[in-house]
């Protein structure tokens, strides 16, 4: 996780953001750099001028055939004869999609009401505390005094239901204008604090998100029930998996190893053959497997769950000949399911669909998948207890279950600030 203190400064302080490729890396580093450049900026042609390590400031002059060179814009000296013109590109901020970045990354609802806010503070979207209770979150780049004052006045007014202002860094404002904030239920949330940068999946919130969200509930709303989000959880929420474990959150980028994982979880201690959660986990892999109509019903298939019910029905017999209480009933519970899951197959009347490759290279596929995920910086880094229990809890091969030692009460769903076309 990359701290954004430097990204917060530079946008404050540098109200056009036209600068060269290095300055940004110099100020936040070239992985940083790149991961938000793709993600927040617009091309913006050449610099004008380009800010060096040493301080001083070079002007991007143009010399024949394509060539650059940097002159210092205090003496006239030349810095660089032949700076490359990649290293010189500019970029502007755009607003719009930092934006909808910033308001993906807090789980702040984009859509479908539009957050009311004053001409010079950027909108964000609207953060529900509770069902129907909206506080509108806006947003203002780069904050001058002047300006942030107008505009936090504006938002002082008896009209005023509530709002968020998130800006780069904490300010400082006289006593007066925080009672009248305070009287109107406005916060003041500092960028810097509530935002981390994850190369892999962008802006994240921050623990310190958290600590602001439920002080603005515990001061502006007391009367009200805040549900405590689930300890345990995994949300699908369209291009992003949202995993919580020990109540510490990350964000997993949506493909075919979190829908596999999902699929497990939400199927506990249940086998599942390979073939069939490649067919699964293409719709809705937030379903159980009883409930689904989309399995391979063909000879082989059932061939090869009749095997696995009668090793099984085998592993049982021996569990309870030396009196294996624990193991006997997790057997039970598995030999339960492959039967029911047979007589499923064997009702699958006219619907005999053969699998398009070998099981074999299904069972390579989605265990490829999982590892994929589970050994991703989200999960490994960031949630190092998560990525060990899940790493054990999951069994991988021809027929995969989630099997943890310790039962783990999972709360796996759909956000619905997010609407899944696929659902």
């Amino acid at each position: 996780m990359i701290p954004l203190d430097a990204f917060w400064r530079f946008v404050c302080f540098r109200p056009g953001l036209a600068a060269a490729c290095r300055e940004w890396e110099g100020c936040l580093g070239p992985d940083a750099w790149h991961a938000l450049k793709d993600t927040l900026f617009s091309g913006n042609g050449l610099a004008a001028h380009c800010a060096l390590s040493d301080g001083r400031v070079g002007k991007v002059v143009a010399l024949s055939g394509g060539r650059h060179a940097l002159v210092c814009c205090a003496t006239g000296a030349v810095i660089e004869a032949e700076a490359e013109a990649r290293g010189l590109r500019s970029y502007r901020l755009d607003l719009n999609r930092l934006g909808a970045e910033v308001a993906r990354a807090l789980d702040i609802l984009k859509d479908p009401r539009p957050a009311p806010h004053p001409a010079r503070l950027a909108p964000v979207g609207n953060w529900t505390p509770v069902q129907g209770h909206d506080v509108a979150v806006n947003m203002m780049l780069p904050p001058s005094s002047a300006a942030l004052c107008r505009e936090l006045q504006s938002l002082a007014r008896p009209s005023n239901a509530g709002a968020m202002v998130l800006l780069p860094h904490a300010v400082a404002l006289d006593a007066g204008l925080r009672a009248d904030l305070k009287q109107q239920k406005v916060s003041i949330v500092p960028l810097c604090d509530v935002l981390e940068l994850d190369e892999s999946v962008g802006l994240v919130a921050a623990p310190a998100w958290v600590m602001y969200r439920n002080a603005y509930c515990k001061q502006f709303l007391p009367e009200l029930m805040i549900p405590a989000g689930p300890d345990f959880a995994f949300e699908w929420a369209g291009d992003y998996w949202h995993l919580t474990f020990e109540g510490q959150t990350t964000h997993i980028r949506d493909g075919v190893g979190p829908r596999y994982i999902a699929l497990l979880l939400v199927n506990g201690r249940k086998e599942l053959f390979c073939a069939d959660m490649v067919s699964l986990a293409s719709g809705n892999p937030i379903i159980k497997v009883s409930q689904s109509k989309d399995l391979l019903a063909d000879e082989q298939t059932i061939a090869a769950c009749e095997k696995h019910l009668r090793e099984l029905e085998t592993e049982l017999s021996e569990a309870m000949e030396f009196n294996d209480w624990g193991r006997q009933e997790k057997l039970q519970e598995k030999v339960d399911f492959a039967r029911e899951h047979l007589l499923r197959l064997r009702g699958l009347d006219g619907q005999v669909r053969a699998f398009s490759g070998t099981f074999d290279s299904a069972r390579t596929s989605v265990t490829n998948a999982i590892n994929r995920a589970l050994n991703s910086d989200a999960v490994k880094k960031r949630l190092p207890n998560a990525y060990r229990h899940l790493d054990k809890a999951l069994s991988r091969g021809m027929f995969m279950s989630y099997d943890p030692e310790t039962p783990v009460d999972w709360v796996i769903s759909v956000r619905e600030s997010d609407p899944l076309h696929a659902l």
